[in-house]
């Protein structure tokens, strides 16, 4: 296969040490509870091991942030764009967005972790922040009993004093953080006794579902 060409610009590769070894092959279900995915994207177009779990609705800016995500997971190596860290994870995508995709409804986020948890163990990620919610808090902890691993993004808040978002506090959820170039925590990654682990989290160059390209975006999302 041609090497995807925007491969040599994830320098995030570079930093993580993962360039030249050899990825594994399809194992347990990674499913993201966001925006949902353009399956129409190039990146993703025809993957087999990519399902939707629920209707994927990408209407205006719907699908971009889940879109982007799902990339740095599992872009898989076909010569187009990216390579994401896993390229043949077997990926599952929950759209818990309303309306034209800007905002995440907790309902639904609790939907897709149930879903997804009941459908089998796997990890469940969830590039989601707000307050503290319930039904939220309550699915986490049945998707941990049921044997699936839980990642959260800490947040966006380090230069606003980092106010505590959910779902990244619980001891069972596994908290990552964003560094920089410089492998520094950046600037904007909320910091908390809660974060587990930092990864690089600026300028990733990810799938965007606005313009079916790519582009370079921050946050502890990626």
């Amino acid at each position: 296969i041609t090497p995807d060409p925007l491969k040599a610009q994830e320098t995030w590769r570079q930093q993580m040490g993962i360039d030249g070894l050899t990825p594994p092959g399809p194992g347990i279900p990674i499913t993201i509870v966001d925006s949902g995915v353009d399956f129409a994207h190039p990146e993703f177009a025809g993957r087999p091991d990519l399902v939707a779990l629920n209707s994927q609705e990408p209407i205006g800016v719907g699908g971009e942030h889940g879109t982007s995500v799902a990339s740095v997971i599992g872009a898989p190596a076909n010569g187009i764009g990216v390579v994401g860290i896993y390229p043949q994870a077997v990926l599952r995508s929950w759209d818990a967005a309303l309306g034209s995709g800007t905002r995440l409804d907790s309902g639904q986020i609790a939907a897709g972790i149930l879903a997804a948890a009941r459908a089998g163990h796997g990890v469940i990620n969830l590039s989601v922040g707000g307050n503290r919610d319930l039904a939220v808090e309550l699915a986490v902890n049945q998707a941990v009993a049921l044997g699936s691993l839980v990642v959260a993004a800490s947040g966006n808040s380090g230069d606003e004093g980092s106010p505590v978002g959910y779902p990244a506090p619980p001891p069972h959820v596994t908290t990552v953080a964003a560094t920089d170039a410089s492998g520094q925590v950046a600037s904007f990654s909320s910091r908390s006794p809660y974060v587990d682990l930092a990864a690089p989290g600026v300028g990733i160059l990810v799938a965007s579902a606005i313009n079916r390209d790519w582009q370079p975006e921050d946050g502890t999302s990626f």
